[in-house]
This record gives C-alpha cells, structure tokens and sequence, in this order.
C-alpha cells in the first residue's frame, strides 16, 4: 500500500532506458544531466525495491524519437 505506482501515460516520445546508475542518483539528477548535455528530457522514471531504495536503473522519456 505504501509503494507509489506512476501510470502516467508517454506524450508522444521516445523512451530511452539508462542503467548502471549509482543508487543515489534521482530523478531530477538524470533531467539535469540529460538538459546539460544539450536534450530536452520531458520525464525521467527510476525504479525502486520494496524499501524505496533505488534499483540503479529506469526510464528517460525524450520529446522525439529523433532526440532519442
């Protein structure tokens, strides 16, 4: 009851998947890496065990699949 289940749908994009994350990292930190290496990430999903710890991998989705 406690885990958080995102189900909002893709705008359009494309979604890329990144892994060999550092467990740290969050989803605002892939945006900004993703914004400073010249994309427009419109949203970046991670995914987390049952204690909320991340599992170092998810999903950035682009604008387009050209950016993808």
């Amino acid at each position: 009851m406690g885990n958080k289940v995102s189900r909002a749908k893709p705008t359009g994009g494309s979604v890329v998947y990144v892994s060999n994350l550092l467990t740290r990292v969050n989803e605002q930190e892939i945006m900004d890496f993703f914004k400073s290496n010249q994309f427009n990430p419109l949203r970046a999903r991670l995914l987390y065990d049952a204690e909320g710890n991340s599992k170092g991998y998810g999903f950035v989705e682009m604008g387009s699949d050209e950016e993808a």
